[in-house]
């Protein structure tokens, strides 16, 4: 891979701002100044640096902490273009989940946290991830009520969430 005397000669980046800027011609159509990075299908900005494909937020921790991190790099707001040094930080997979925002595709109540399942009384149940096992958290009349359930364990147990 590259290592951060390499990055720093090719690129300039403003931790302030998260944005990577050409320090030098490259090849194909970027001037030196130009802006770097291309966003990636899953909304990450990456770009060719030294014949590598970097996402840039990896970019940023090696440009300035000197080392890729060890497992992963979490987007503290949930924003994945924005590479500004204070919002990201080093975490494991288990973490950077923590910080999901939205629902999977796969959850038909559109909630996070929240499953319908029809019974006569409350058919809202919110359940919550753990250590790879979900824990049910309890059923509630309406969608609003379990996702506001979830939300509150979610704050009790992971410390890496930012709902």
């Amino acid at each position: 891979m590259i290592t951060q005397e390499e990055l720093k000669q090719i690129c300039n980046y403003d931790p302030a701002t998260g944005i990577f800027t050409w320090a030098q011609e490259s090849p194909g159509n970027h001037e030196r100044g130009d802006v770097m990075g291309s966003k990636h299908i899953e909304g990450y900005l990456r770009a060719l640096i030294g014949g590598h494909r970097i996402m840039l937020h990896r970019a940023a921790w090696l440009y300035v902490y000197g080392h890729f991190p060890k497992d992963g790099i979490d987007h503290i707001n949930g924003n994945k273009a924005d590479n500004r040094i204070s919002n990201l930080r080093e975490c494991d997979n288990a973490q950077n989940v923590q910080n999901q925002r939205r629902a999977r595709i796969d959850n038909k109540s559109g909630t996070l946290g929240v499953h319908y399942r029809a019974q006569k009384a409350n058919p809202w149940h919110a359940h919550i991830g753990i250590g790879g096992k979900q824990i049910h958290i309890g059923c509630f009349p309406t969608r609003e009520a379990a996702h506001a359930a979830y939300v509150e364990k979610k704050r009790e147990i992971h410390p890496f969430g930012a709902i």
